[in-house]
């Protein structure tokens, strides 16, 4: 049976990584913002590799206790992602705040899941003992 401990925990680190974005962007202090989007793209293009790369392992159940946070926070940053570079984004008004924040709440959950499940794979390969 899945057990999902690890996606309240990213979801909360999320929240507080998506509200400092938000307001670096609105006071301005983010000049390269597109660049930071594009690097979340990336982000989430790699961690849909791990996964297919894992799933032909018997790591399954690492999928099992993380994969469902990580494959919501893959689809919201690929999804976000490219409505924010359709978009012409205007520092100070607030739908593009809103844009960039939810960008930013997206990529962290896909970055929190995807150490959450790379760390249960190397714990999974070291055996639970000193690697």
């Amino acid at each position: 049976m899945c057990r999902n401990n690890t996606c309240l925990i990213s979801v909360a680190i999320s929240i507080v990584l998506a509200i400092a974005l938000a307001i670096a962007f609105f006071a301005g202090v983010l000049p390269g913002i597109i660049g930071l989007v594009i690097a979340s793209l990336i982000l989430a293009l790699v961690s849909t590799i791990i996964i297919v790369l894992v799933k032909g392992y018997r790591q399954d159940y690492c999928l099992c206790d993380n994969g469902t946070c990580l494959v919501v926070g893959i689809g919201g940053t690929l999804l976000l992602g490219a409505i924010s570079l359709a978009v012409t984004l205007t520092v100070g008004a607030i739908l593009s705040t809103i844009l960039i924040a939810l960008v930013g709440f997206f990529a962290a959950l896909t970055l929190t899941n995807l150490i959450a499940l790379l760390f249960c794979v190397s714990k999974a390969n070291c055996g639970h003992k000193e690697c």
